[in-house]
């Protein structure tokens, strides 16, 4: 017997922005943490405020433990976050550039970062 998937429909709409969820809760989540600014969790270890238990756990592995659990298949580098560890393959190993200046023609970079970086420092982009 294969047990079929159950599909959550979003029909609880966030009333401060255009963002759609399957629970109440979901929502209600979202609107202390985004819109409302709501920090529940203190990192034990410095002043750092987060809205979600499981990203000031992250935090304390990551900054405090520097752990880097997280090693790129391509070569020895090793990352806190699978987030940090993709976008390493993505720029590093792909070369993938989808941050393009707007006023540099054939320059763009990785990451974001790194092209606000540019903006801010260029001659041409000011």
């Amino acid at each position: 017997m294969v047990k079929e998937a159950k599909l959550f429909k979003r029909v609880h709409p966030c009333p401060h922005c255009l963002a759609m969820f399957s629970r109440p809760s979901e929502r209600d989540a979202h609107a202390r943490a985004v819109h409302e600014k709501w920090r529940d969790y203190k990192c034990p270890n410095c002043s750092s405020l987060f809205a979600a238990k499981g990203d000031m756990v992250r935090h304390c592995r990551v900054v405090h433990e520097r752990r880097r659990d997280h090693q790129c298949p391509h070569c020895s580098s090793r990352f806190g976050t699978v987030g940090n560890m993709r976008q390493h393959c993505k720029t590093v190993h792909e070369k993938v550039r989808a941050h393009a200046c707007i006023y540099c023609d054939g320059v763009a970079f990785g990451a974001m970062s790194t092209l606000n970086a540019h903006m801010r420092t260029s001659t041409r982009c000011t």
